[in-house]
């Protein structure tokens, strides 16, 4: 695999192996669950922002987001790293933001997609020639 090419399977086993520990444990499903049927029952994107979260606070105190962050970090040049974080940043915008605001972030995540995807065609490319 080309060093810094993105793709979900540099992640998957690494991520395979930390998470289910967390997945399984009697605190996470004691904790998550009421959490998760709130956000179920939420209503409009304010509701559904503001009942998602608790669960992103509960995720990052038994570990997953770590974990998560770990992995992307340790497989990831400092360019992809950026450029994930730019757009995830921009996707929670969109969820989140006013119309006007949002529309911004969309347009900033259209256009760090397509440079993610001109990169990693890039290098694809030339492990394809090699």
């Amino acid at each position: 695999m080309v060093a810094g090419a993105w793709t979900a399977s540099r992640f998957t086993n690494l991520i395979e192996r930390k998470l289910p520990k967390i997945f399984e444990s009697e605190k996470y499903v004691r904790e998550i669950t009421p959490l998760l049927k709130e956000l179920n029952e939420a209503e409009g994107k304010i509701g559904k922002a503001k009942a998602f979260a608790p669960i992103a606070k509960k995720l990052w105190d038994i570990g997953v987001i770590g974990v998560v962050f770990d992995v992307i970090k340790q497989n990831s040049t400092k360019w992809d790293w950026l450029i994930d974080g730019a757009i995830a940043l921009g996707q929670i915008i969109i969820w989140v933001a006013s119309e006007f605001i949002a529309a911004i972030a969309e347009v900033a995540v259209v256009i760090l997609s397509a440079v993610h995807l001109l990169r990693t065609s890039v290098q694809s490319w030339g492990v394809c020639r090699a």
